[in-house]
Protein backbone atom coordinates (compact mmCIF):
# COMPACT_ATOMS: atom_id res chain seq x y z
CA UNK A 1 0.00 0.00 0.00
CA UNK A 2 1.04 3.80 -0.69
CA UNK A 3 -0.49 7.12 0.34
CA UNK A 4 0.03 9.45 -2.57
CA UNK A 5 -0.91 12.97 -0.78
CA UNK A 6 -3.86 12.13 1.38
CA UNK A 7 -5.17 9.26 -1.14
CA UNK A 8 -4.97 5.77 0.32
CA UNK A 9 -3.91 3.49 -2.62
CA UNK A 10 -3.93 -0.57 -2.29
CA UNK A 11 -0.85 -0.62 -4.04
CA UNK A 12 1.70 1.02 -6.28
CA UNK A 13 0.79 0.20 -9.57
CA UNK A 14 0.05 2.91 -12.13
CA UNK A 15 -2.20 2.78 -15.00
CA UNK A 16 -0.67 5.53 -16.92
CA UNK A 17 -3.41 7.73 -18.68
CA UNK A 18 -3.90 6.25 -22.21
CA UNK A 19 -5.94 7.81 -25.14
CA UNK A 20 -9.06 5.01 -25.28
CA UNK A 21 -10.99 6.62 -28.36
CA UNK A 22 -13.98 5.21 -27.23
CA UNK A 23 -15.62 7.61 -25.66
CA UNK A 24 -19.07 9.10 -27.10
CA UNK A 25 -19.31 11.55 -30.08
CA UNK A 26 -20.77 14.04 -27.77
CA UNK A 27 -17.96 13.86 -25.15
CA UNK A 28 -20.03 11.60 -22.60
CA UNK A 29 -18.81 8.37 -21.09
CA UNK A 30 -19.42 5.15 -23.52
CA UNK A 31 -20.13 1.94 -21.88
CA UNK A 32 -17.23 0.59 -23.07
CA UNK A 33 -15.07 2.63 -21.25
CA UNK A 34 -17.50 1.93 -18.19
CA UNK A 35 -16.24 -1.77 -19.09
CA UNK A 36 -12.44 -0.95 -19.67
CA UNK A 37 -12.14 1.11 -16.27
CA UNK A 38 -13.82 -1.55 -14.13
CA UNK A 39 -11.93 -4.09 -15.24
CA UNK A 40 -8.73 -2.43 -14.35
CA UNK A 41 -10.07 -1.89 -11.08
CA UNK A 42 -11.05 -5.33 -10.55
CA UNK A 43 -7.44 -6.44 -11.73
CA UNK A 44 -5.91 -4.50 -8.46
CA UNK A 45 -4.39 -1.53 -10.55
CA UNK A 46 -3.68 1.01 -7.53
CA UNK A 47 -3.93 4.10 -8.82
CA UNK A 48 -5.88 4.13 -12.48
CA UNK A 49 -5.60 7.48 -14.60
CA UNK A 50 -8.06 7.85 -17.30
CA UNK A 51 -6.97 9.19 -21.42
CA UNK A 52 -7.26 12.41 -21.50
CA UNK A 53 -10.72 14.56 -21.31
CA UNK A 54 -10.87 18.09 -23.24
CA UNK A 55 -10.80 21.16 -21.05
CA UNK A 56 -12.59 23.02 -23.26
CA UNK A 57 -14.65 22.86 -26.74
CA UNK A 58 -11.38 24.33 -29.17
CA UNK A 59 -9.22 21.79 -27.03
CA UNK A 60 -10.05 18.48 -28.23
CA UNK A 61 -8.10 16.07 -29.90
CA UNK A 62 -10.78 13.44 -31.50
CA UNK A 63 -14.21 12.73 -32.10
CA UNK A 64 -14.45 10.27 -29.55
CA UNK A 65 -12.60 12.34 -26.64
CA UNK A 66 -14.69 12.77 -23.60
CA UNK A 67 -15.04 16.38 -22.69
CA UNK A 68 -14.96 18.00 -19.33
CA UNK A 69 -16.18 21.59 -20.38
CA UNK A 70 -19.47 21.42 -19.25
CA UNK A 71 -21.57 20.49 -16.30
CA UNK A 72 -23.83 18.07 -18.58
CA UNK A 73 -21.04 15.75 -18.39
CA UNK A 74 -20.55 15.30 -14.74
CA UNK A 75 -23.18 12.57 -14.01
CA UNK A 76 -22.01 10.24 -16.55
CA UNK A 77 -18.63 11.20 -15.09
CA UNK A 78 -19.90 9.63 -11.75
CA UNK A 79 -21.33 6.57 -13.05
CA UNK A 80 -17.58 5.92 -14.37
CA UNK A 81 -16.06 6.62 -11.16
CA UNK A 82 -19.00 4.71 -9.04
CA UNK A 83 -17.47 1.79 -11.08
CA UNK A 84 -14.44 1.91 -10.16
CA UNK A 85 -14.81 2.10 -6.22
CA UNK A 86 -17.39 -0.19 -6.33
CA UNK A 87 -14.03 -2.85 -7.32
CA UNK A 88 -12.10 -1.26 -4.70
CA UNK A 89 -9.87 1.13 -6.82
CA UNK A 90 -8.79 4.92 -7.07
CA UNK A 91 -8.96 6.91 -10.59
CA UNK A 92 -7.62 10.10 -11.40
CA UNK A 93 -8.82 12.44 -14.59
CA UNK A 94 -6.44 13.39 -16.69
CA UNK A 95 -7.44 17.05 -18.17
CA UNK A 96 -5.47 18.78 -21.30
CA UNK A 97 -6.27 21.31 -24.27
CA UNK A 98 -4.71 19.87 -27.49
CA UNK A 99 -3.98 23.01 -28.66
CA UNK A 100 -2.24 23.09 -32.47
CA UNK A 101 -2.88 19.49 -32.51
CA UNK A 102 -6.89 19.88 -32.27
CA UNK A 103 -8.23 18.96 -35.95
CA UNK A 104 -10.72 21.61 -36.91
CA UNK A 105 -12.95 18.96 -37.77
CA UNK A 106 -13.37 17.83 -34.45
CA UNK A 107 -13.72 21.23 -32.59
CA UNK A 108 -14.90 23.11 -36.16
CA UNK A 109 -12.49 26.00 -35.26
CA UNK A 110 -8.57 27.03 -36.49
CA UNK A 111 -6.48 25.14 -33.94
CA UNK A 112 -4.79 27.50 -31.18
CA UNK A 113 -1.69 27.18 -29.99
CA UNK A 114 1.01 29.18 -28.34
CA UNK A 115 2.61 30.43 -31.89
CA UNK A 116 1.44 30.89 -35.33
CA UNK A 117 2.90 27.13 -36.57
CA UNK A 118 2.44 24.29 -38.18
CA UNK A 119 1.73 22.04 -35.29
CA UNK A 120 0.25 18.77 -37.35
CA UNK A 121 1.70 19.25 -41.14
CA UNK A 122 -0.69 21.11 -43.46
CA UNK A 123 -2.77 22.92 -40.31
CA UNK A 124 -1.62 26.32 -38.98
CA UNK A 125 -2.13 27.28 -35.91
CA UNK A 126 -3.71 30.47 -34.52
CA UNK A 127 -1.61 32.33 -32.05
CA UNK A 128 -3.64 32.40 -28.79
CA UNK A 129 -3.91 36.32 -27.70
CA UNK A 130 -2.97 36.40 -23.54
CA UNK A 131 -6.96 36.77 -22.46
CA UNK A 132 -7.71 33.54 -24.39
CA UNK A 133 -5.10 31.63 -22.39
CA UNK A 134 -6.46 32.90 -19.16
CA UNK A 135 -9.87 31.56 -20.88
CA UNK A 136 -8.33 28.59 -20.83
CA UNK A 137 -6.36 28.19 -17.86
CA UNK A 138 -9.71 28.96 -15.95
CA UNK A 139 -11.27 25.98 -18.06
CA UNK A 140 -8.85 23.87 -16.49
CA UNK A 141 -9.59 24.93 -13.17
CA UNK A 142 -13.32 24.40 -13.92
CA UNK A 143 -12.74 20.81 -15.49
CA UNK A 144 -10.81 19.66 -12.21
CA UNK A 145 -13.59 20.97 -10.18
CA UNK A 146 -15.63 19.23 -12.34
CA UNK A 147 -14.01 15.75 -11.59
CA UNK A 148 -14.17 16.31 -8.43
CA UNK A 149 -17.96 16.64 -8.47
CA UNK A 150 -17.64 13.40 -10.40
CA UNK A 151 -16.07 11.62 -7.68
CA UNK A 152 -12.94 11.17 -9.11
CA UNK A 153 -10.01 10.87 -6.44
CA UNK A 154 -7.91 13.44 -7.90
CA UNK A 155 -6.80 14.91 -11.58
CA UNK A 156 -3.82 14.78 -13.91
CA UNK A 157 -2.85 18.21 -15.56
CA UNK A 158 -1.11 17.15 -19.16
CA UNK A 159 1.54 19.28 -20.15
CA UNK A 160 3.24 16.17 -22.39
CA UNK A 161 3.45 14.92 -25.88
CA UNK A 162 3.07 17.93 -27.97
CA UNK A 163 -0.33 19.06 -26.45
CA UNK A 164 -1.05 22.71 -25.54
CA UNK A 165 0.98 23.07 -21.94
CA UNK A 166 3.28 21.26 -23.95
CA UNK A 167 3.76 23.24 -26.26
CA UNK A 168 4.42 26.34 -24.42
CA UNK A 169 7.31 24.81 -23.03
CA UNK A 170 8.94 23.78 -25.98
CA UNK A 171 11.16 26.64 -27.44
CA UNK A 172 11.05 24.66 -30.86
CA UNK A 173 6.64 25.48 -30.50
CA UNK A 174 6.75 28.49 -28.62
CA UNK A 175 8.65 31.39 -30.53
CA UNK A 176 6.33 34.22 -28.47
CA UNK A 177 7.97 37.43 -27.65
CA UNK A 178 6.18 38.11 -24.44
CA UNK A 179 6.26 36.99 -20.98
CA UNK A 180 4.93 33.74 -22.30
CA UNK A 181 7.38 33.33 -24.57
CA UNK A 182 10.81 34.19 -21.97
CA UNK A 183 9.12 32.69 -19.51
CA UNK A 184 7.81 29.27 -21.16
CA UNK A 185 6.72 26.89 -17.90
CA UNK A 186 4.58 30.22 -16.86
CA UNK A 187 1.28 29.17 -18.72
CA UNK A 188 1.52 25.37 -17.18
CA UNK A 189 2.46 27.13 -13.59
CA UNK A 190 -0.27 29.70 -13.88
CA UNK A 191 -3.22 26.75 -14.95
CA UNK A 192 -1.63 24.57 -11.91
CA UNK A 193 -1.94 27.27 -9.57
CA UNK A 194 -5.37 27.76 -10.81
CA UNK A 195 -6.32 24.43 -10.64
CA UNK A 196 -4.82 24.08 -7.11
CA UNK A 197 -7.10 27.26 -6.02
CA UNK A 198 -10.80 25.88 -7.28
CA UNK A 199 -10.36 22.30 -5.71
CA UNK A 200 -8.68 23.15 -2.63
CA UNK A 201 -5.56 22.31 -0.71
CA UNK A 202 -6.15 18.72 0.01
CA UNK A 203 -7.33 17.53 -3.49
CA UNK A 204 -4.77 15.31 -5.28
CA UNK A 205 -3.40 17.11 -8.26
CA UNK A 206 -0.89 15.23 -10.59
CA UNK A 207 0.80 16.46 -13.36
CA UNK A 208 2.39 14.91 -16.63
CA UNK A 209 4.92 16.60 -18.39
CA UNK A 210 7.56 15.41 -21.02
CA UNK A 211 11.14 15.15 -20.24
CA UNK A 212 13.02 16.45 -23.71
CA UNK A 213 11.72 19.05 -26.37
CA UNK A 214 11.41 19.06 -29.84
CA UNK A 215 14.96 21.16 -30.85
CA UNK A 216 17.78 21.95 -29.11
CA UNK A 217 17.91 23.75 -25.67
CA UNK A 218 20.52 23.27 -23.54
CA UNK A 219 18.81 24.79 -20.34
CA UNK A 220 15.71 22.54 -20.80
CA UNK A 221 16.83 20.06 -18.16
CA UNK A 222 17.52 22.51 -15.60
CA UNK A 223 14.30 24.49 -16.36
CA UNK A 224 11.74 21.45 -16.03
CA UNK A 225 13.87 20.88 -12.53
CA UNK A 226 13.04 23.83 -11.32
CA UNK A 227 9.57 24.06 -12.63
CA UNK A 228 9.17 20.47 -10.93
CA UNK A 229 10.64 22.15 -7.41
CA UNK A 230 7.88 25.05 -8.47
CA UNK A 231 4.91 22.54 -8.46
CA UNK A 232 5.94 20.85 -5.25
CA UNK A 233 5.08 24.05 -3.70
CA UNK A 234 2.04 24.51 -5.36
CA UNK A 235 0.95 21.50 -3.67
CA UNK A 236 1.25 18.66 -7.01
CA UNK A 237 1.60 15.42 -5.14
CA UNK A 238 3.04 13.41 -8.04
CA UNK A 239 4.89 13.99 -11.34
CA UNK A 240 4.73 11.61 -14.35
CA UNK A 241 7.94 12.41 -16.42
CA UNK A 242 7.37 11.39 -19.65
CA UNK A 243 9.38 11.25 -23.32
CA UNK A 244 8.47 11.44 -26.56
Amino acid sequence: PYTLGNLPLRNRICRSATNDYMGNPDGTVSPAQLNLYRELAEQEVGLIITGHACVSPDGRNDANQNAMYDDRFIAGQKTLTDAVHAAGGCIGQQLSHAGGKSPQAATGSVPVAPSALEYVPGAPARELTIEEMHRIQDDFASAAVRAKQAGYDGVQIHCAHGYLLSEFIDPTWNVRTDAYGSDRFRMARETLEKVRAAVGPDYPVLLKVHSNCQGEASDFLAALTEFLHICADLGVVAAEVSGF
